[in-house]
């Protein structure tokens, strides 16, 4: 005879277990508050030194896509978000909290990045390297002790629009939690328009051209942006390596059809598969 009794106390017990350890790990991370303000400590104190997290990267990859059979997570991917801002790597601190599912956490550090790309004070130095655009390397106060360095990149001469698509190509993969593209924000610098870019310290060109290759197997998330922006301009300079390992893009300045005279009627053809379907999107 079945002892109804004693299984709804087993249950009862069984849900008093599950909501003290979901307790616990969710006291295990801060609240948004607190996390404002270690973030201002932080930016506040000096910055540490670089180091490679490829592993922590990894593990974490591994939890993502494998499934967080010890729900060690969140914990892991925050503290290594912290570590990377204290390394002033904004960028990686941004995308390693989105990826990881700590939302909440990576929109309110991005917020932050893109108020400061926006208002603080920046100095212009020289050139940040070849470009239609001639881009210029800015240092930007964070306070009196932290400063980053930005891309400033004013409008292309044959694509005047430019400038918007750079800012557009960051909003869009943000909206489908690509992290793929640094923060990049519109600001007016002696009444002259500019896209403001967040550097990933460390960083290095891939060396790999994407113009003539299909790179839907190796690089999904680029693939798929690419795919949507119509960009028809990811040569060997146009895409990077992090520190710890992890692809991204630059220069979008010639998607979204801002470039549309520059490669009329090439958008979708050649390297892009026209039997393409976009993924399922799990926001």
């Amino acid at each position: 005879m079945v002892n109804y009794s004693l299984l709804r106390n087993l249950r009862t017990s069984f849900l008093i277990i599950a909501f003290l350890f979901w307790s616990s790990l969710a006291s295990a991370l801060p609240t948004l508050a607190q996390f404002d303000a270690k973030v201002s400590r932080i930016i506040l104190s000096a910055p540490a030194a670089y180091v490679n997290y490829g592993s922590r990267e990894d593990d974490i990859d591994r939890m993502v896509y494998q499934g967080d059979r010890d729900k060690k997570l969140a914990e892991a991917a925050y503290g290594l978000a912290e570590d990377y801002m204290h390394a002033d790597r904004w960028q990686e601190a941004i995308w390693t909290l989105k990826r990881s599912g700590l939302l909440s956490y990576g929109i309110k550090l991005e917020k932050i990045l893109s108020d400061a790309l926006k208002n603080s004070s920046i100095s212009v130095g020289a050139s940040a390297g070849p470009g239609k655009s001639r881009p210029l390397l800015g240092t930007l106060a964070l306070s009196a002790v932290r400063s980053i360095q930005v891309i400033i990149k004013p409008a292309e001469a044959h694509v005047p629009h430019s400038i918007n698509s750079e800012v557009w190509a960051h909003q869009i993969d943000d909206v489908l939690l690509l992290n793929i593209v640094p923060i990049a924000v519109h600001r007016n610098i002696l009444n002259t328009p500019y896209s403001i870019h967040l550097i990933v310290p460390g960083a290095r060109n891939t060396g790999m051209d994407f113009r003539h290759t299909n790179y839907l197997e190796r690089y999904p998330e680029l693939y798929f942006l690419d795919f949507l922006i119509g960009n028809v301009d990811r040569h060997e300079a146009n895409s990077m390596f992090s520190l710890s390992g992890r692809l991204f893009g630059v220069d979008h300045g010639r998607g979204l059809f801002t470039g549309i005279n520059y490669r009329m009627g090439k958008i979708h053809t050649g390297v892009y598969d026209r039997s393409f379907i976009p993924p399922a999107l799990v926001l």
